[in-house]
């Protein structure tokens, strides 16, 4: 099989992660007697695609055209949006709230994530991200019954959602 590029030590390296979340995620008990799908399922989802992606990587067909995993510009473009995910969850979701700060985020995510030279119209980031978040929010809150963060601006506002 010839020596491990990047790609495929990645690959390897996602793939135990997922299996370690898939494992882990079993163990969890829930509090109370819950129906399904309780508090398991959505850690094993995540691992699951982390494990399959990994997987998918490893088993990728290499060619001589594969650029290296990221450049200057890369790893700056990576560092930008680990902070805006940080900054998301340590301050959107405590203070602002799921509702508020995901739309906030996809538009962000949009523009950043979009290759420097193809921007997107900055109206197509904004009505992307509040649609996706809006169905984001009815599918998990509305239909999965499932708690998510308020924040503590929403309802210091009298804006119970």
């Amino acid at each position: 099989m010839g020596s491990l590029t990047k790609d495929k030590k990645l690959g390897i390296l996602a793939a135990i992660i997922g299996a370690g979340v898939i494992i882990y995620s079993s163990q969890i008990e829930p509090l109370m007697e819950l129906e399904e799908p309780g508090p398991k399922l959505f850690p094993m989802i995540s691992g699951a695609g982390i494990l399959i992606c990994g997987l998918c990587i490893f088993f990728r067909k290499q060619t001589k055209e594969d650029r290296p995993f990221a450049d200057k510009a890369g790893w700056k473009r990576m560092a930008e949006l680990f902070l805006i995910l940080v900054i998301y969850v340590f301050i959107g979701l405590e203070y602002i709230g799921y509702l508020i700060s995901t739309p906030i985020l996809l538009v962000v995510l949009f523009w950043v994530l979009a290759e420097p030279d193809k921007k997107p119209k900055k109206w197509f980031c904004v009505a992307m991200g509040v649609g996706i978040g809006l169905f984001l929010y009815l599918f998990f809150h509305v239909l999965v019954e499932l708690q998510l963060p308020k924040g503590v601006l929403l309802p210091a506002l009298g804006l119970n959602f």
